[in-house]
């Protein structure tokens, strides 16, 4: 009959796990801050939005006197076919109106965020979303109270001018702003490790002479 203490099951295959399996160190935690909300930028991009929408509300209920009114196109590219195709200075302004009519947007709105370590696909995606939605609202506004006539190409063209400016401009600063902080990080000091003080040694005892 074997003698000793058997190892339990549950703890035997615990340290079999543990041997095929060693646990990775814990490695220290960056000195660099992470914010999920940088302040400064997200009140400027609240502040610089607002007034934004607003411009584009007043562009979009601002009457403007013409003799006549085009039919209302649910074809698209149908209106920046024939204003490309005119080749007039008149035109190609008509389509550049087209597209910087909500570009501001996709700057602001990411800034309104106020997320330097935001996913990049993500924070297109979800502006890109808002934005057609936005452009959406705009040409329902426009056509019900502005007295002009429905128009998808309005709609496409605001979309595509706000995700251009988002792509060319919304990353590199998101960048320039995570250097930023980085840059004014300061890492903690290292503590060095406490050292035990030497175990004293007794001295030898020194001869006594007798008188």
């Amino acid at each position: 009959m074997r003698t000793g203490s058997a190892r339990p099951p549950e703890q035997g295959r615990r340290s079999d796990t543990e041997a095929r399996h060693p646990r990775r160190p814990r490695t220290e935690r960056s000195p660099y801050p992470e914010p999920r909300v940088h302040l400064p930028v997200r009140v400027a991009g609240l502040v610089l939005l607002a007034a934004d929408l607003a411009l584009v509300l007043w562009l979009v209920l601002r009457s403007t006197p013409t003799e006549w009114m085009l039919d209302a196109n649910f074809t698209p590219f149908a209106t920046v076919r024939a204003e490309l195709a005119g080749g007039t200075l008149a035109g190609y302004q008509e389509v550049a109106r087209g597209l910087l009519t909500l570009a501001p947007v996709g700057i602001l709105l990411p800034m309104a965020g106020g997320r330097p370590y935001a996913s990049t696909l993500g924070s297109f995606l979800r502006t890109s979303g808002a934005g057609l939605l936005l452009a959406t609202a705009v040409e329902v506004v426009q056509t019900a109270v502005g007295g002009k006539v429905l128009n998808v190409d309005d709609v496409i063209l605001g979309v595509l001018g706000l995700m251009l400016a988002h792509v060319a401009v919304v990353p590199a600063g998101r960048a320039a702003v995570r250097r930023r902080l980085e840059s004014r990080a300061v890492p903690a000091p290292a503590v060095a490790p406490e050292v035990p003080p030497a175990p004293r040694t007794a001295s030898a005892a020194t001869p006594t002479t007798s008188a």
